[in-house]
């Protein structure tokens, strides 16, 4: 039509007017949601009083949450604990709901995760889920260098001494022992199968010593075989890596027992003599005493 036309609009939210958009052309893309179904009727009027009608609608489609992953340190480490941290993933249209985690095909659920993983090509992926159930996947891969452990430990006994010494350049080295093979420092990980009925749970463990030297030695606490971890700390991160035979040794202590059990009965004879002139004299004290009370009392 030529002549002017006045236009009118009326808005439907999920088939539902609403009135405060009545007469406006668009609608401000804050009130739109996820799945809701718009609908517009455009009314045009000429000034003849003529009209007509034109409708059309749209269903608000979800847009996908964008995962995105850092760590903490920004450089992992080989053989230390690294942050996998989430937490700046985002979703346009909603927030995000869960993050699941697939690290060298094990899984695990959660914003940040704590991660050891040794030398090697290591896949990871994060998957995203929005409060509308759309999901979103980013999968990396990240290489790691060899563990910066110390080298070629060797442990001996001296006397009543375990000695440790090592190979390795290292800021600060720290030193654990058990009395049962260390497969971890820091406990369970992630990567590591839950034990069996009856078999031990691996448990964090505490240093017993630091040094920036290449030894150490400390006196034998108990005898029987001693295992011990030698681990480095770089960047003021710990190397927790465990290499049997490169940082970790055992040492049979046990004869220390036989030496401690031969030296108390080799005293045992002096002991027994001394007790016996200890008993004698008491007894010469007591003799003496029971005649001079005796005299004491014919006077």
């Amino acid at each position: 039509d030529s002549e002017p036309v006045e236009l009118n609009f009326t808005w439907l939210r999920d088939g539902f007017i609403v009135t405060d958009l009545g007469g406006r052309d668009r609608v401000d893309s804050e009130r739109l949601e996820p799945g809701q179904n718009w609908e517009v009727l455009v009314t045009a009027t000429d000034p003849w009083g003529l009209t007509a009608d034109l409708s059309t609608s749209v269903v608000i489609a979800n847009l996908p949450p964008v995962p995105l992953w850092s760590t903490l340190p920004s450089t992992p480490i080989s053989g230390s604990t690294t942050t996998f941290d989430a937490t700046d993933s985002y979703d346009m249209d909603g927030e995000v709901s869960s993050y699941l985690w697939t690290i060298d095909g094990v899984e695990v659920s959660g914003s940040t995760v704590d991660v050891i993983m040794g030398p090697g090509p290591h896949s990871i992926s994060l998957t995203v889920t929005d409060n509308m159930q759309e999901i979103q996947s980013y999968t990396s891969t990240i290489v790691y260098d060899e563990p910066q452990t110390a080298l070629s430990l060797v442990a001996t006994l001296e006397g009543d001494q375990v000695s440790l010494v090592w190979a390795g350049s290292s800021d600060q080295f720290r030193i654990y022992r058990s009395t049962t093979p260390i497969s971890s420092v820091v406990g369970l990980t992630m990567f590591d199968e839950i034990p069996a009925w009856g078999e031990p749970m691996p448990t964090p463990l505490t240093h017993i010593g630091s040094t920036s030297y290449k030894e150490w030695s400390e006196p034998v606490p108990v005898a029987t075989t001693l295992y011990y971890v030698v681990t480095s700390v770089v960047q003021d991160q710990e190397i927790v890596w465990i290499v049997d035979g490169q940082n970790h040794v055992s040492v049979d202590a046990t004869p220390i027992g036989s030496s401690s059990q031969e030296s108390v009965e080799q005293a045992s004879p002096i002991i027994s003599i001394t007790i016996s002139g200890l008993m004698a004299t008491l007894g010469l004290l007591s003799l003496i005493f029971a005649v001079t009370e005796a005299r004491r009392k014919t006077e």
